[in-house]
């Protein structure tokens, strides 16, 4: 059995190193870890990856991080953040490629350099508080629909600190049409269940970073999908977290990105 590092892999593809770890973690392209917790590949992994991965998304080169975004981040330059995601107008899917592929890589990048002792807890803090700055005034400038296809509750069970996914995700969504609910991150489950009972939203979306206890999260993950099905609520789920969970309920649909919640949403209107 011949194994790969992240590097051979991204080089194999043409893709950056987080493209590949984003890949891994989002369940898309099977790993292993060793004992000290690096990614493997087998290659037959990687190469049944290849024969089923849209042939557009291993031809564009994905660069790890967008340095301009990253260097705006670190300045707390938050009029320049709002400004490049407004540009994008109300059109969900370029917002949702603006995330995925310019901000999120940015803060991995960041947070990469904050974990190997090459930035402060201040610069990582002010970078996380300047893009949620920015979110926040980009969402305000939306014009909130007239006749919302529904509400959409969105939250970050138990432990999870980190909530800039769901505040991206509630540009999208307002941009799709949908009015918002945006609970925050470390929500109890019980909780967020019995907000589900009382408010009856359209759909439930969570999110999780791989920091999380899982075991926790699967168990959290129970207790808001037995209140969801009782009254018909869409959960959905996006993160590494999610991602790294051997199974989830069947009630959950798990998206990888923000464009493939997009496209499902747009393919599935008021349903999704």
């Amino acid at each position: 059995m011949e194994v790969l590092t992240t590097r051979s892999v991204a080089e194999l593809l043409g893709v950056s190193e987080a493209t590949v770890k984003r890949w891994s973690d989002n369940g898309v392209l099977r790993c292993f870890r060793t004992a000290g917790g690096h990614r493997k590949f087998r290659r037959l992994d990687v190469a049944q990856f290849l024969g089923e991965a849209p042939a557009k998304e291993l031809c564009a080169i994905t660069v790890a991080s967008d340095a301009e975004t990253e260097r705006r981040m670190l300045a707390g330059d938050t009029t320049a953040l709002r400004d490049s995601i407004a540009q994008r107008g109300t059109d969900p899917g370029s917002l949702a490629r603006c995330f995925d592929e310019v901000f999120a890589p940015a803060l991995a990048a960041i947070g990469e350099r904050w974990a190997a002792g090459q930035l402060s807890i201040s610069e990582e803090h002010i970078a996380s508080q300047t893009v949620i700055e920015a979110l926040a005034q980009a969402t305000a400038l939306l014009v909130p629909p007239t006749k919302p296809k529904g509400v959409v509750a969105l939250a970050c069970l138990g432990d999870e600190r980190h909530d800039i996914g769901i505040r991206m995700l509630t540009l999208v969504l307002r941009a799709l049409g949908h009015r918002t609910v945006l609970l925050g991150a470390e929500v109890p489950a019980l909780d967020l269940a019995q907000l589900v009972a009382r408010t009856r939203p359209t759909m439930l979306a969570l999110s999780s970073s791989p920091n999380v206890n899982l075991t926790a999260l699967k168990g959290d993950l129970a207790v808001i999908c037995s209140a969801a099905s009782t009254l018909g609520v869409a959960v959905v789920a996006g993160g590494a977290g999610f991602g790294m969970l051997d199974e989830v309920p069947s009630r959950v649909r798990r998206f990888g990105s923000m464009q493939a919640f997009v496209t499902y949403a747009e393919t599935h209107g008021e349903a999704a």
